[in-house]
């Protein structure tokens, strides 16, 4: 962590940028009539606008530029571009599913061109297996999924950036990240640049990150995912950012289980996410923000327990993690069965 100590400043740059360009970003999205409208999307029932995306991709770039150079910084900046870009023309454009898929795919298939993949994964009686031609599409499938997972909780004000600050915080202090200076001033520059963009996106919003800040921020994690969590010797390996994820990632798994029990596509927006659900459960948007905020914290804990612990009892954490996540799930469908999904959303 001392070593990490010295990319604090450019942390702060992050913060300060994105703080200066926020309220230009509502400026341009005014002038171009970027303005998302109440529906199925957001829980607000106001105008916002939504290029907030500039803001947060222009603020950490800016703290880019004092880290070091060298193949992964290259090969960061080339994808994570191409990602924001392929979200910011969704923004304005608004792509079809496909399309989008199809940019996506590209963003994450330009990591194993620069040497970034998921080569191994650890073994839970020991020693580390290579996935050989598996690599490539694992990397592409994990980074992809990434992107459309921080997409899929932007429902709520100040969501998605707050839990990408703290699943960011989170594999900040694992040993793989640590032990990578790089890896580890990528999560420094997501949390800054999160923490900037937050006092105009936290509740009441007024400006939303769209689909570019959502893409570069799910692009930003899977990345960091790639280069450091998963290269550490740990049993248990790739539970350990997924369960740092473990809000995004469980709101996304629940997210297609109940659209293809409901032969709906999976891409289809609805409103029975789990801060929808909290929300007709009588919580206000700032508590149920804050809820998940306390759940992305807990299970951030856990992922770092995860990596430190003997693979028996990291199993017995990891299936304690999941039993929670699960009965809070079930829970959730059982209150809102039982009367709350008629009630109104509160604003």
């Amino acid at each position: 962590m001392v070593v990490l100590a010295r990319f604090l400043p450019a942390a702060g740059v992050a913060v300060g940028v994105t703080l200066v360009l926020g309220p230009l970003s509502i400026i341009l999205a005014r002038l171009f009539s970027r303005i998302d409208v109440p529906g199925l999307r957001h829980n607000d029932d106001k105008h916002i606008p939504r290029l907030g995306g500039l803001a947060l991709f222009g603020g950490f770039l800016a703290g880019l530029v004092f880290l070091p150079g060298g193949n992964l910084r290259w090969g960061f900046i080339t994808a994570g571009t191409v990602a924001f870009l392929v979200g910011f023309l969704d923004d304005v454009l608004d792509l079809r599913p496909g399309w989008k898929l199809t940019g996506q795919v590209a963003a994450a298939t330009i990591l194993p061109l620069f040497g970034i993949s998921i080569k191994y994964l650890s073994n839970p009686w020991g020693g580390m297996f290579s996935l050989g031609w598996l690599a490539v599409p694992l990397t592409v499938f994990w980074v992809v999924a990434l992107m459309n997972m921080i997409n899929l909780i932007d429902g709520m004000d100040g969501l998605a950036a707050g839990v990408s600050a703290i699943a960011a915080a989170s594999l900040l202090f694992l040993p793989q990240c640590v032990q990578r200076p790089f890896v580890g001033a990528l999560c420094l520059l997501t949390i800054g640049c999160t923490l900037g963009f937050l006092p105009y996106n936290f509740h009441p919003a007024r400006t939303f990150m769209g689909d570019g800040g959502a893409h570069f921020l799910g692009f930003t994690l899977g990345f960091i995912t790639v280069a450091g969590a998963l290269k550490g010797q740990a049993a248990l390996t790739l539970s350990v950012p997924v369960i740092a994820l473990a809000v995004p990632f469980f709101d996304t798994a629940y997210a297609i289980v109940r659209r293809w029990y409901k032969r709906q596509p999976i891409y289809l927006g609805d409103k029975e996410h789990l801060h929808h659900r909290l929300i007709f459960n009588g919580f206000n948007q700032r508590q149920t923000v804050l809820l998940l905020y306390l759940c992305s914290a807990v299970f951030g804990v856990g992922s770092n327990l995860l990596a430190r612990l003997a693979p028996v009892h990291g199993a017995i954490t990891l299936l304690g993690l999941v039993a929670c996540a699960a009965g809070g799930i079930v829970w959730l469908n059982r209150a809102n069965a039982s009367g709350g999904k008629d009630r109104a959303l509160p604003g």
